[in-house]
C-alpha cells in the first residue's frame, strides 16, 4: 500500500508504505502528489515506512535519488523530508537514500529517524492527528 495525505495548516505531506510495494508504486506515488493542485509549494514531506515488509532494494534508493536530482521531487531548497523506519534494513536502507539525495544535490534535505517523534522534532512540528 502506499498512500498520502496533506495537511495543509502544517504545510506538511505524510506518504506511508506499508505491506508489499515495488518501486513503480512509489514513483506512482510522488507523481500523484506532484500532480496535485491542492498542494502549496514550499512543503516538508514525512515518509513513513515502518509497516513496510519488502524493503525497496539498495539500487531501488539509488534510481530515486538520482531521479529525485532530476526533478521527480517537486521541492525547493530548504524543504525538509523525513523518513520514520523502524527496523534496521529499512532503517539502513533509508540511510542509503539519505547520503545518496545529499551527494546529488537534491531539493529537500533528507533525514532518516526511529520515531515519529524524533521525525517531527527535525521537522519543527506538531504529530499530524493519527500518529
Amino acid at each position: 500500500m502506499v498512500r498520502y495525505e496533506y495537511f495543509r495548516d502544517q504545510k506538511l505531506i505524510v506518504c506511508t508504505l506499508a505491506g508489499e510495494v515495488s518501486l513503480e508504486e512509489v514513483i506512482g506515488l510522488v507523481l500523484k502528489i506532484n500532480e496535485d493542485s491542492d498542494i502549496d509549494p514550499g512543503i516538508d514531506v514525512v515518509t513513513d515506512v515502518t509497516g513496510l515488509k519488502t524493503p525497496l532494494t539498495l539500487e531501488d534508493m539509488r534510481y530515486m535519488a538520482q531521479r529525485s536530482a532530476e526533478g521527480l521531487l517537486r521541492g525547493k531548497k530548504g524543504d525538509k523530508m523525513a523518513i520514520v523506519a523502524s527496523d534496521d534494513l529499512n532503517f539502513g536502507l533509508s540511510r542509503m537514500y539519505e547520503i545518496d539525495t545529499s551527494i546529488r544535490k537534491n531539493p529537500y534535505t533528507v533525514r532518516v529517524f526511529r520515531s515519529w517523534e524524533e521525525a517531527m522534532a527535525w521537522l519543527d512540528r506538531a504529530p499530524p492527528p493519527e500518529k
